[in-house]
């Protein structure tokens, strides 16, 4: 199990940030990762999993966190996703370790009696939206949880134990709508 109750908040002081204008290359740090800053934002919350495949771009751009969860959840791309989205998603098509969350959050409703990826059970005072984490490592909170100094900084040797999407009780959304 990851041990997220260790990751670190978010510090953008401490973000490195280097100006690169090599194009086309393979970034893998946190040094480095500023690069994709250039690439246009893509980010539109109508986007269903049912048109997914027509409405989203197919290189150079990036993702907003529920795009992310769109992709992750429903994209059986022919290559790698980091391959198409470089920004988004590591070698091994895990979202980044160093990435930012942006644009709109991913959630879930979450009800009395569900269980979050820690096994802790909801009670009918818990109910209402949490973000969505990604095999139990990676949260995909938006600006929205970002700007409210959410966003912990995920170790890049955590390993994916869990699969798919889950919610953590510690992660309810700022924001009590899907959008």
């Amino acid at each position: 199990m990851a041990q997220t109750s260790f990751y670190q908040l978010y510090d953008p002081a401490l973000h490195r940030q280097t100006v690169m204008t090599i194009a086309r290359a393979k970034f893998t740090s946190a040094r480095n990762y500023n690069v994709f800053n250039e690439y246009l934002l893509y980010s539109d919350p109508t986007t269903t999993e049912a048109d997914i495949h027509a409405k989203i771009p197919k290189r150079g751009v990036r993702l907003d966190d529920l795009t992310v969860a769109l992709v992750l959840g429903v994209i059986d791309c022919p290559k790698s996703l980091n391959e198409w989205w470089p920004g988004e998603f590591d070698v091994n098509d895990m979202p980044k370790a160093e990435r930012i969350p942006l644009g709109h959050a991913a959630k879930m409703w979450v009800s009395a009696g569900d269980v979050d990826s820690d096994g802790n059970v909801a009670t009918e005072a818990d109910e209402g939206y949490y973000y969505l984490w990604w095999k139990g490592l990676q949260v995909l909170m938006g600006q929205e949880g970002h700007d409210a100094g959410m966003y912990m900084v995920r170790p890049s040797w955590e390993l994916d134990e869990q699969t798919g999407f889950s919610f953590k009780l510690t992660h309810r959304a700022v924001v009590q709508a899907l959008l």
